[in-house]
């Protein structure tokens, strides 16, 4: 296969030198090269455009072009193209001019032979081939460094780092112009790093160049406009023929953003591993990634004993199954969940943990992780109760001095009674004024033992249960017990309740809340005022109102009247009533318990209304037809009734048998001891049984074989029986259904235990 033709144009326009430079090419290499000839400027301008000549033969003086203007119109269109220029005239000067114009030589006719002419074409070629890749080089090159992500650089290896080469990433990287640096003609390298690192950066420098590696460096400089940024600096040394260090050549990188992303991760991290609240985190099928100190030490359980593993299998919680299936559906939702769970440590102990579940999300808001974050708060659930029932007593003081006073007037009228019997003894109707007498003792203790249950009942410290109950029943016995208060006070109360469901909650608290309303009312009014007690449903919640039309509260304390510890009485407030701050503090605390809330509005010298809220639950909107459906639980399907009181009896065998399950009417000690054998659930104790001595004997041995039992009916008598009540699993004033027992029973840790 034959090789490609160079392409030569010859521009002359003397016909016998151009057949004179043909016979050259053809006689010295006659299948190198393909000559094309035109005699003018403008022909061969327009050849050019179509023909593709690998160099030009250019005389200059042309019928339509003369001199160097000549060169010059060929080289602005083509200076791709090596132009060599043939002339009859030797002139040094023009010579000189148009090979520093471009031209790749500069030749005379007459003085030239074949062989001096292909060498300075073939030599014109080669240089102008070498010349453009040069360019397309230094093209590629300054491309390069401009979209290099820092500063490259050529520098002595010198104290002042003094530049030879600067690219112009340094305008970017250090606010300095590459002009500025090199030759340190405005500052010197060294003097833009930060005085901190001068000596490192020195030291590793030299360290690597003795060693003949690469350096590696991170440090800080300070920029033209004074800003910090953070550097990461490769290099090495540059040497000559003879081994002998020339320059350093390297790249400079800004990495302030990553390096101050790295330090937020790096507190993160230590602030994860140092708090003291327990943290874990898992992937989306709830396997352990991560958990810090503070869990290890809080529940017992090594990072071997959890890394990798399903958090569900490991931690033993209360109602287990149902918290994880709340939790996946808050998190696939994409929602935090807020929740109180019990647990239990390694150890199997038990205890309170306050946790917060949360979705981790990607750049993209994908979920990728779960974060549990828990907080141990038996300390703090203990403390509440305390703080609870510390208040439940100071409200019981303050009505001590009145049930005091009607103590004084029970015992009086008592005595007498028995005096007037006494001394009565000898007349002849002896029997009925004894008689009479004995008949207004007995209903002067009734009354009497009314206002002793009250308190009694009130102060008793137990677990919070919550049962369906008539909340202005609630109202109007916190009302008869507060009523000794307002005896000798210039303060009218009304009342108005709606008819509305009976609601789940328990009594003892919501009636701590509404004596402590009502005792602020009564100090909140000076002397003369009025106190209005409401019942209403409002949507899903009852709502019980507190107003009285006292002296109110200044709008910048309202916000503080809910925090433990204000009090606008006595100690920390204005006016001569001590008050210890916990009572609304507390209060609202339970009013929360039950799912409700406590919440106030005031205006100076016109009063205040306090609004405690209480949900109704699916279970009171729906009670008659859900009715049938709540019972005693498995465990409990065979109860004992102890009454002589037959339509009581009946009442809870009809229920009993309308729920599927067993009740035994129990009329004597024997009876019990009989069916003792026959391993009885739960017994059922009426207060009002007519042998007391013998009520006590039967549930002492209900106390004796395990067998729990509830006290019904008891009115006013927990004076009488307060032993009793003390062991009983609950105590009524009244007779509940089956439904509430069940409730209450399903509430009790004996249940859970058994």
């Amino acid at each position: 296969m034959s090789e490609k033709l160079i392409n030569i144009l010859l521009v002359e326009d003397n016909p016998a030198d151009a057949v004179l430079i043909k016979e050259y090419f053809h006689s010295d290499s006659p299948n190198q090269f393909e000559l094309q000839w035109v005699a003018r400027l403008e022909s061969a301008l327009k050849l050019l455009h179509e023909y593709r000549a690998e160099a030009i033969l250019l005389d200059l003086g042309l019928p339509d072009s003369n001199g160097f203007s000549t060169f010059a119109k060929v080289y602005e269109k083509y200076p791709q193209i090596p132009i060599i220029i043939l002339t009859g005239f030797s002139d040094s000067t023009l010579a000189t001019k148009a090979v520093g114009s471009g031209a790749q030589d500069y030749l005379v006719k007459g003085f030239i032979d074949s062989h001096s002419l292909l060498r300075s074409v073939n030599y014109s070629i080669e240089r102008k081939r070498a010349e453009v890749a040069l360019q397309e080089s230094q093209r590629a090159l300054e491309t390069l460094m401009k979209n290099l992500p820092g500063m490259a650089y050529r520098c002595k290896n010198d104290r002042n780092w003094t530049m030879t080469f600067v690219s112009e990433g340094s305008i970017k990287l250090t606010g300095y112009e590459p002009n500025e640096l090199i030759n340190s003609k405005l500052v010197s390298y060294n003097s833009i790093i930060h005085p901190d690192d001068r000596k490192h950066v020195w030291q590793e420098v030299q360290t690597a160049l003795d060693n003949n590696v690469p350096f590696r460096l991170i440090y800080k400089i300070q920029t033209k406009n004074d800003q910090t940024k953070w550097v990461w600096e490769q290099g090495r040394g540059v040497y000559n023929s003879k081994n002998k260090l020339v320059a350093l050549e390297g790249l400079v990188i800004d990495i302030t953003e990553q390096t101050e992303y790295q330090n937020k991760l790096r507190k993160l991290s230590a602030a994860v591993g140092q708090t003291a609240n327990m943290i874990c985190i898992t992937d989306m099928n709830g396997i352990v990634e991560y958990v810090n100190p503070a869990f290890i030490k809080g529940t017992g359980y090594g990072f071997k004993d959890v890394y990798g593993k399903e958090l569900n299998d490991i931690r033993a919680i209360e109602e287990k199954q149902k918290f994880f299936n709340t939790v996946k559906q808050f998190i696939e939702s994409g929602k935090s969940l807020t929740d109180k769970i019990r647990v239990q440590k390694k150890s199997g102990e038990w205890y309170w943990e306050r946790i917060n579940v949360s979705p981790i999300l990607d750049d993209e808001n994908k979920i990728t992780n779960v974060l549990y974050v828990c907080i141990d708060i038996t300390t703090e659930l203990e403390a509440y109760q305390q703080l609870v029932e510390a208040d439940k007593m100071s409200a019981i003081g303050l009505l001590a001095a009145g049930v005091a006073h009607e103590f004084k007037n029970f015992l009086g009228g008592i005595i007498g009674y028995a005096s007037y019997a006494q001394t009565s003894l000898d007349s002849e109707n002896a029997l009925e004024i004894t008689k009479d007498a004995l008949e207004h003792i007995v209903e002067i203790g009734e009354r009497a033992n009314e206002v002793a249950m009250s308190l009694l009942t009130y102060s008793k410290v137990k677990s919070i249960v919550m049962t369906k109950q008539d909340l202005g029943s609630a109202v109007e016995k916190t009302l008869e017990l507060f009523s000794k208060e307002l005896k000798n006070s210039c303060i009218k109360v009304e009342t108005h309740y709606e008819d509305i469901p009976m609601i789940r909650f328990s009594s003892g608290r919501i009636q701590q809340i509404l004596l402590n309303l009502l005792i602020n009312a009564r100090d909140a009014i000076e002397k003369h005022g009025n106190l209005r007690i409401t019942i209403s449903k409002d949507g899903q919640n009852a709502m019980v109102k507190v107003a009285d039309n006292g002296i109110g509260i200044e709008a910048q304390n309202l916000t503080k009247v809910f925090d433990p510890f204000y009090s606008t009485k006595g100690v920390w407030g204005k006016d001569d009533v001590v008050g210890t701050g916990m009572g609304l503090s507390v209060s609202r605390n339970i009013a929360r318990e039950h799912g409700g809330d406590l919440t106030v509005k005031s205006e100076p010298g016109k009063g205040s209304t306090f609004t405690l809220s209480l949900p109704f639950s699916e279970e009171d909107d729906n009670s008659q037809s859900k009715k049938e459906n709540v019972v005693i639980p498995q465990e409990f399907k065979k109860l004992a009734l102890i009454s002589l009181n037959e339509p009581l009896i009946a009442k809870y065998t009809s229920e009993a048998a309308a729920a599927e399950y067993e009740i035994i009417p129990i009329r004597s000690k024997d009876l019990l001891q009989k069916k003792t054998n026959k391993e009885l659930n739960l017994v059922l104790a009426d207060a009002h049984f007519a042998a007391k001595v013998e009520l006590v004997q039967m549930l002492e041995s209900c106390t004796k074989n395990s067998i729990p039992f509830i006290m019904i009916n008891c009115g006013a008598m927990e004076y009488q029986l307060n032993e009793l009540f003390e062991s009983a699993l609950a105590v009524y004033r009244d007779c509940p259904d089956l439904e509430q027992i069940a409730m209450q029973v399903r509430s009790t840790q004996i249940f859970q235990k058994r």
